[in-house]
């Protein structure tokens, strides 16, 4: 579950795409894998800056994609899950997805996401996790 908030500047319009930045505030609820043993869930909270590079609206068009690149800070309840150490509790993410706003308002978005979470080296146990997301928004 998320809140983003989306800024009023551009970088980059000069042509087709623009690029403009967003903030994302996300709690996390993680459930694994009963069959591994150790911890298998953990909730999650976190802050991530994004850019999101956006095709320009075009003539009756419904749907514009969209790619967004972003860094955060999260913090999950435990410091591993099924079995995988991820060293520490507070975590940097890097995310990476593709998406399409649509229709004529524009208040649906759906787009697939990759994230990589880490402690970034910090400890001697790294691990990291990676997650896909489906998602699915709807602009208020």
């Amino acid at each position: 579950l998320g809140l983003e908030f989306f800024s009023a500047k551009t970088w980059f319009d000069g042509g087709n795409w623009y690029c403009s930045p967003f903030l994302e505030i996300l709690a996390a609820y993680w459930e694994g894998d009963p069959g591994h043993t150790g911890i298998t869930s953990l909730h999650e909270g976190g802050v991530s800056g994004y850019v999101r590079c956006i095709h320009r609206k075009v003539p009756d068009g419904i749907a514009r994609p969209y790619m967004d690149v972003g860094l955060g800070l999260h913090y999950t309840t435990e410091d591993r899950i099924e079995g995988k150490e991820l060293g520490r509790q507070w975590l940097a993410g890097s995310n990476i997805g593709v998406g399409l706003v649509l229709g004529e308002s524009e208040r649906f978005d759906l787009g697939l996401r990759v994230r990589h979470l880490s402690n970034g080296g910090t400890r001697d146990i790294n691990w990291g996790i990676n997650h896909y997301m489906v998602r699915a928004a709807v602009r208020f």
